[in-house]
């Protein structure tokens, strides 16, 4: 894949929290290879929000993931390996401060091709300093 091409994907989500059984959503989206990361891009419909869509952005960089949401919801949060992280959630409704403490992150990809890719992360969440709960998340990316 050429550096900077936009490629077509299937993205599934699986998510859980405190050992829940996931919930699992499925989107379609971009995958773009530049330099020195990768970056994702969708559109979510937000749960509750009445179809309200929420543009996604992930980006690994080799050290953190970054997942920025833009829409009707508004949140940056950060995941680096055996870190504390800071980041932000507002909506209509709420305006929190968040901190996230990842305590497993890895990414996975064949060594000859970009895709698929696997991502996976756990971590400890903090709304406005209190804890929220513990959340795991994997996602997989495979060409369309």
């Amino acid at each position: 894949m050429q550096t900077g091409s936009a490629v077509p994907v299937r993205i599934v989500l699986e998510s859980s929290q405190e050992g829940a059984s996931p919930t699992i959503t499925r989107h379609t989206g971009l995958l773009y290879n530049k330099p020195k990361s990768i970056f994702i891009r969708y559109d979510e419909q937000e749960q509750g929000g009445e179809g309200a869509t929420v543009g996604t952005t992930i980006r690994w960089d080799g050290q953190e993931l970054k997942l920025i949401r833009r829409g009707a919801v508004e949140s940056e949060q950060s995941f680096v390996a055996g870190r504390r992280t800071g980041g932000a959630y507002r909506s209509d409704l709420a305006d929190f401060r968040i901190e996230t403490e990842t305590t497993y992150l890895t990414v996975a990809a064949p060594p000859e091709a970009l895709l698929p890719i696997t991502m996976e992360w756990r971590y400890e969440l903090w709304l406005s300093g209190e804890h929220a709960g513990q959340f795991q998340i994997r996602l997989t990316l495979r060409e369309e």
